[in-house]
This record gives C-alpha cells, structure tokens and sequence, in this order.
C-alpha cells in the first residue's frame, strides 16, 4: 500500500506477480520439487519458449530450428546439417558437453562474448554481443600460395556492426550492440585446423551439384550454418564473395526466397545467389544476434566436435578441384 503523509509517499508493503523460479539439471531437466512457473510466463531453459501441454513444465523447448526434450537431453528430429558431421548422431545435443558449449538455435555455432551492464543513472540495460569468426585458410589451388593478406584483399570488410532497441525477458529496453568481426589465418596441413574456428578451401574450380537452386557456374560453395567454405582463387582478388560464403556458414536465410531460402532477391544485397552485390542489413545482423538474445555475460565457445574430419569430408563430397600434390602434403589423401 502506497499513500501520500505530509508531501511524502509511504509504501508498507506491495504486492507483486511471481512468474518463475526454475532450477535445471546441466542438460536442462527442471529439478523436481525445485521449480514454479506461472501458465503466464512462456519460456524456460535457456530462454526458449516451452511447450508444457504433452511433457510437462519445461520438458519440451522450442529452439528455433528444432525441438529439444530435456529429459532425455535429445533432438526430436533429424539435424539438418547432419551429412556435414557424419561422426555424431543427429540427435545429440552440445555434442554431450553443456558445460563447454551452447546451441543456441538447434542448428549451429561459432563464439560469442555477451557483456550486460546498467546505467546507474538511466537504468538503460547494455548489452554488447562480439561475435568472432576466424578462418583458416588452407590454399590448394595450383601456383604459389596465398598469403593472408591476399584473403583479406578479397572482400569488403571484414567487420560489420548493428545498434538497436530490444526488450529482454521482463520487458525491460535492451540498448544492444553487436560486432562481427572476421579474420583470417593461413594454415598448411589439416592437422592445424581446430575445432573453434571455420575453414575456408582456396581452390581452382568448384564444380556445379544437382541441388544448386541456381544453374550458373558457382565460384564459392558452403555449408549452411556451418564451419567450411570454399572460394576459386580467382574471386580472392577482388569481388564479395569470400563474405558471400560466410553468409552461409552464419546460417543467414530469406524467408521472401522460399524457393533459394539462402540467397536474397535484391541485387545489390551481398548473399544475392548471382553477383557481386556488397549490402549486408541490420536485419541480417539481427538474425546473428538472435542466437544470443537471452544470454548473459560470459564468452562462449561452440565450435563442431569433428572440425577436421568435417572438413575434408566437405573437400570431397563438393565437386571441387585442387592441386592434389599440394593437397596431399597438406595431409588429404
């Protein structure tokens, strides 16, 4: 009750709405006898909306691109990207280890440092999300090799950046900033490539698939929301289309495109499927951002289990054409 005595306000007490209180298990089982959720508050284990009608409270979670049962910490379908990582199962969840890594979205994963602070002035929330992209670089086209900073002549930028409002899980104003920055490292054997970072192949033709929605002769290929690109070395020194395959391998989908959902219509956007367009959005950037929009401060690391193997399978299965002397010092057989 709040009232006014002598010009000031008084409150002896308030009453206020008590929506949730849930503890987990590390793959996200809510721990019986240790939770409340009210039927007015929709989500759970790491922010995703629960579907409490057949389970039960938290036990089935929407993640975006599937739905995750966190009793029997599985997927309930399929991984889409599942002949990209023929070593684990397509139903396993953080590769069995949510204690190191996070998905964010059932579909993929790269690393990402969350920092929330407030304005003790303004109480406006902040919240900073630096996504990091590294590729290796491994040349196996004919002639010399690249250096990285042929890589980086390759493409636009290799930074782009987004500010806008959001609202958390309260409702509160999130002012949100989020950074993507891309670099490049040249490596010379397989063995070198590691697990938390992405591996781009520099090639001498990539060769057309019987699934490719456009029916032109392809300069760069990679795997959709996923760790592996390959570029011709032609298109290294000049053009977007290193930025173009990183496009992919974030995952970003345009649902006006249903027929080419990976490639923009417009002309002058960068993942238009025929050209050198150069525009990136903010909405595209938002789309990144989604993956960690109910995170909180931390670094997270989440990268694939089997980068290598991965990878030289992604080599081989593309129609792709390379040196093969240098690609068999290089460790491919």
């Amino acid at each position: 009750m709040v009232q006014k005595i002598k010009g000031y306000l008084s409150c002896n007490y308030f009453n206020f709405n008590y929506l949730y209180s849930l503890n987990y298990h590390p793959f996200g089982m809510v721990m019986p006898g240790r939770n409340y959720s009210s039927d007015k508050y929709r989500f759970g284990f790491n922010g995703k909306e629960k579907d409490d009608e057949v389970k039960g409270l938290g036990n089935s979670l929407d993640f975006g691109a599937r739905i995750y049962d966190s009793r029997i910490c599985r997927w309930l379908s399929v991984d889409g990207l599942e002949s990209a990582y023929p070593n684990n199962s397509p139903y396993i969840f953080v590769r069995d280890n949510p204690i190191l890594r996070i998905d964010p979205d059932g579909n993929t994963d790269y690393t990402a440092t969350v920092a929330l602070s407030k304005d003790p002035k303004t109480s406006v929330i902040k919240k900073v999300v630096d996504v990091q992209i590294v590729y290796q670089v491994l040349d196996l086209s004919s002639g010399n090799s690249l250096s990285t900073g042929n890589v980086i002549a390759g493409h636009n930028t290799s930074k782009f950046d987004v500010n806008f409002l959001d609202k958390d899980q309260s409702g509160n104003v999130v002012d949100v900033e989020v950074h993507v920055n891309v670099s490049f490292e040249i490596i010379n054997h397989v063995d070198q490539i590691s697990n938390d970072k992405n591996v781009m192949f520099i090639v001498d033709d990539i060769g057309s698939q019987p699934t490719d929605y456009i029916k032109s002769d392809p300069v760069g290929r990679a795997t959709m929301g996923g760790q592996q690109a390959a570029v011709e070395k032609s298109e290294i020194y000049g053009g977007s289309t290193v930025m173009h395959e990183l496009g992919h391998n974030l995952g970003l989908k345009f649902e006006n495109n249903p027929n080419d959902p990976g490639h923009s219509k417009d002309k002058d956007h960068l993942m238009f499927g025929a050209g050198q367009g150069a525009r990136l959005e903010d909405s595209d950037l938002k789309k990144v951002y989604n993956s960690f929009r109910f995170l909180n401060d931390g670094k997270y690391e989440m990268g694939a289990g089997k980068a290598k193997s991965t990878s030289i399978d992604f080599l081989k299965n593309n129609n792709l054409r390379y040196d093969k002397d240098k690609a068999s010092k290089a460790g491919i057989k």
